[in-house]
């Protein structure tokens, strides 16, 4: 090569060699458009189908439950998805109908509602006018209902298609959920709605309402005070008029008291020469938020009888009244952790604070189940509590309710608790191998608390071999057993079980479980003796019984002795063509060794050690077949299965999938353990 051709690849190398160190070092950057989107969730072109359904299925679930607020506020993200233009119609579509049948069910809620209220008030013929309006409502959520299972259908089989394969189960099962909120949700929710619209059309007394009168009337209703405290007493006082201000007297007057959906009080009074009636009313000790924000609804009817009847019109007056009480706040504190059978303390503090005069009276519950009453005197009281022995280990809910006093509010507080048992050891040493007859069984062990406080006077079970033996730990919780083997003229195995159940409920059941090897020295001190003795006699006497037992050996070898008799003739054929037939393959013969041929070796010589070895005539599957009811089940089976998969490596396929070798190894492993 020339110095010039050098010199210019020299120079080329080292140009790219340069480019390369500024491309690695130089960072890589590129400017693409965003499509301006109005909200960051639709950015996504693709419709995420699991997500539009999901949220179907949440708001069919609130409307169900009657929650039409949170089923509207749900349906709304729904229409902020990003859908292909294929999906634009039939998705509005199907949210429109969706937010109509809403609608209409809460129209209908609002209006039963409305009637049951003017059925209490009496004002029958409003009462018409509400179950009319629902009725009509009730109609139109059920045609849309229709309407909505139509479009369910046409919504699925187009949305379908842009379901990955993947996604393809966990869509079948969200259409069919939408599917049953439709058709069975919704439905038992309108005819629920029709159930109460024809009852309360069953209360109203149709010949009350068509009362009609020539002079019209009015109620005059005064109350006083417009506040009070539960326990208090108002004075109501009305005065019935005609429409020219005239008093209208000994007539009567209904007196009706409400608390939301409840009548308290309902009674007739007669007006007297004034037109006027006058009553006091005791407010009952109610607790609840609604009276103070609601209040207590009273009202006035007249209803014309007699010759009033056709001359005089009805007429109607309500007010309302707030009612207050003082809280009462509770809060418990105490031991989380308790022990069934023994006590323990909470403090419970009670505001405003009980005094000696006006005391407190508390009932205490272990999940709803009465404990005990105490009277509270002080803001901070200790409670000393026992566990009931017969309390589940686990978790309970420890509640103390503080009762109502006057105008003093009911409170509850609560405390979650574990009942369990109290921390306790059970150490035993126990020997693992004792020499018969120089030794004896000494068990040993100790009894505590986990903070290493003994446990004395209870009751420890020892049971060797099924004899039961009692003891009872001292003051330091120690307890010992000392057993005397029987005759073992070799070898001997005990069972030991020691057992602490105590009858005090706060007390675990402990056990420990062990073997004791006994091994007799009786043969050994056969053998020493046996040894001292030829050891103890002297060398001649050793010669001359070596001497004489020899003589004798030979002497039965020559009585012994048989007469071998002479081979017979042998008569020589030629030999005969035959068939060559094929020899059965043994356990071992494998052309191919792979790793299933290997590991179905290896379990052979596992079973021939602990069993027997395959005979040289015997196949695999007869070797299988002949250990079958010597080895276990589960052992024969992996057996089993390993010798199929070698003869496929023998007739069929010489390698494997990884799932028959993951097979395969289990199989090796089964009866390896074993």
């Amino acid at each position: 090569m020339s110095a010039y051709l050098r010199k210019a690849l020299a120079i080329t190398l080292l140009v790219l060699l340069i480019v390369t160190i500024i491309s690695i070092l130089t960072p890589c950057s590129a400017e693409t458009e965003l499509v301006p989107h109005e909200d960051p969730s639709r950015a996504k072109e693709e419709t995420d189908v699991t997500t539009l359904l999901t949220f179907y299925i949440y708001t069919l679930s609130s409307m169900t439950l009657e929650d039409y607020k949170t089923s509207t506020e749900t349906l709304k993200p729904a229409g902020l998805l990003k859908t292909p233009k294929e999906l634009e119609y039939i998705v509005n579509r199907f949210n429109k109908l969706l937010s109509e049948t809403y609608e209409n069910l809460n129209d209908t809620r609002y209006y039963i509602d409305l009637a049951k209220h003017y059925i209490l008030l009496m004002e029958y013929r409003r009462a018409l006018y509400s179950l009319d309006n629902a009725t009509f409502h009730l109609s139109k959520a059920n045609i849309t209902l229709g309407t909505l299972i139509t479009y369910k259908q046409r919504l699925v089989s187009a949305i379908s298609r842009y379901v990955p394969e993947e996604y393809a189960g966990n869509f079948y099962q969200l259409h069919l959920t939408i599917g049953l909120y439709l058709t069975h949700g919704l439905r038992k929710l309108i005819d629920k709605y029709a159930e109460e619209i024809r009852n309360l059309r069953a209360r109203i007394p149709y010949e009350k309402v068509e009362i009609k009168g020539v002079h019209g009337t009015e109620i005059l209703l005064n109350v006083k005070p417009k506040t009070v405290f539960v326990g208090d007493y108002i004075s109501i006082s009305a005065q019935l008029l005609s429409e020219n201000n005239t008093a209208l007297p000994y007539r009567a007057i209904l007196l009706s008291i409400i608390f939301r959906d409840r009548i308290l009080l309902r009674k007739e009074l007669k007006t007297d020469e004034e037109g006027v009636v006058n009553y006091k009313y005791r407010v009952p000790y109610i607790y609840d938020e609604y009276l103070i924000t609601k209040g207590l609804l009273i009202a006035v009817h007249y209803m014309p009888i007699g010759d009033d009847v056709g001359f005089y019109r009805l007429c109607y007056n309500q007010t309302t009244v707030r009612v207050l009480y003082q809280p009462t706040y509770a809060t418990v504190q105490g031991p989380t952790i308790v022990y069934p059978g023994l006590k323990s303390q909470y403090t419970l503090t009670i505001n405003p604070p009980p005094t000696e005069n006006s005391p407190r009276n508390v009932k205490i519950f272990l999940d709803n189940t009465p404990l005990e009453n105490i009277t509270v005197y002080s803001e901070e009281t200790i409670v000393t509590l026992k566990i009931p022995e017969n309390t589940s280990i686990g978790t309970h809910i420890l509640k103390f309710y503080v009762e109502p006093l006057n105008r003093l509010a009911p409170a509850t507080a609560g405390l979650g608790i574990l009942v369990t048992y109290v921390p306790s050891k059970l150490n035993v040493n126990i020997p693992g191998i004792v020499y018969y007859p120089l030794s004896s069984i000494v068990i040993k062990g100790r009894l505590m608390y986990s903070n290493g406080t003994p446990i004395w006077g209870e009751t420890v079970v020892i049971r060797v071999n099924g004899e039961k033996h009692t003891l009872i730990p001292d003051s330091y919780g120690e307890f010992s057993l000392s057993l005397k083997p029987k005759f073992t003229l070799t070898f001997n195995e005990l069972n030991v079980e020691i057992i602490f159940e105590s009858e005090k409920p706060w007390h675990p059941l402990l056990t420990r479980r062990s073997k004791v090897n006994i091994v007799s020295l009786i043969p050994l001190t056969i053998a020493l003796l046996t040894l001292g003795f030829y050891m103890a006699i002297s060398p001649r006497e050793i010669t001359f019984s070596t001497a004489k037992l020899a003589a004798l050996f030979r002497r039965r070898r020559r009585i012994m002795k048989k007469k071998i008799p002479e081979k017979p003739v042998m008569t020589f054929y030629p030999e005969l063509e035959t068939e060559a037939l094929a020899k059965k393959p043994t356990v071992y013969e494998f052309k191919v060794q792979t790793e299933v041929t290997k590991l179905y070796i290896d379990a052979v010589k596992l079973l021939s050690k602990k069993i027997h070895p395959p005979k040289p005539y015997e196949t695999m599957r007869e070797y299988c077949l002949s250990i079958k009811s010597k080895v276990p089940r589960e052992v024969f089976e992996a057996f089993e299965k390993l010798t199929s998969l070698a003869e496929k490596s023998l007739y069929f396929k010489p390698y494997f999938s990884s799932e028959e070798l993951i097979l395969a190894r289990k199989c090796y492993e089964k009866i390896a353990r074993w």
